[in-house]
């Protein structure tokens, strides 16, 4: 069984690295048990999502809430699955099934932001990254959220001055520093100031 997880933790791994032919065969190769099936269907949808087959991976994913409607992990990819098909409205009634207090339930909140900021429905979008932020005021994901949101809402220059107070705030923070810098980046762009943003990407490569 040790075995069979860490060849799970490999198929996963590769999937990251963009190696489809190589999640493939261990997929091929898997003979899973029920104490791994979970994995294993996981593993199988990561795979799907990585060589474009959405369809599919929905299927997998739709298949797992059948089982367990409580996985709420499986829910939330199903919804991302959703707003990156910009099925704008099935993502967020599967984010909205999260309840407060799971493991993903902070991601799902940014997950419907993300989707409202799509619909250019950026008052909502932009309340609900605030709410996260003001439980959370170092947490760097609602604050990228929420500089992504004024920015593509026609507000550049406070989502600019926004981000750079967090980074001036928080410069230990190596993970947030990145997720911030990229929301900079795109803020300086929505602003129209190529050069500044030139100077933030050259920071992350």
């Amino acid at each position: 069984p040790g075995n069979q997880i860490a060849l799970i933790g490999l198929a996963r791994a590769k999937a990251e690295l963009f190696q489809p032919a190589a999640v493939r065969a261990i997929l091929d190769g898997f003979r899973f048990t029920p104490p791994n099936e979970r994995a294993y269907r996981v593993a199988c949808a990561d795979y799907h999502r990585l060589v474009g087959e959405w369809a599919e991976a929905r299927e997998v994913y739709r298949a797992m809430l059948e089982k367990d409607p409580d996985d709420h992990e499986v829910r939330f990819a199903l919804a991302n699955l959703y707003e990156r098909a910009r099925e704008d409205e099935k993502a967020k009634a599967e984010y909205a099934k999260i309840p407060p207090g799971s493991g993903p339930a902070r991601r799902a909140k940014l997950g419907v932001a993300a989707v409202l900021t799509l619909q250019r429905r950026f008052a909502e979008a932009a309340e609900t990254s605030k709410c996260l932020l003001a439980e959370n005021p170092a947490d760097a994901a609602p604050l990228a959220q929420l500089v992504r949101t004024l920015a593509r809402g026609d507000q550049p220059d406070p989502a600019i001055a926004m981000a750079r107070a967090w980074l001036a705030n928080n410069p230990r923070n190596e993970l947030g520093t990145t997720m911030v810098l990229h929301a900079l980046g795109r803020a300086l762009l929505d602003g129209h100031k190529p050069q500044e943003a030139a100077r933030v990407f050259d920071q992350l490569h």
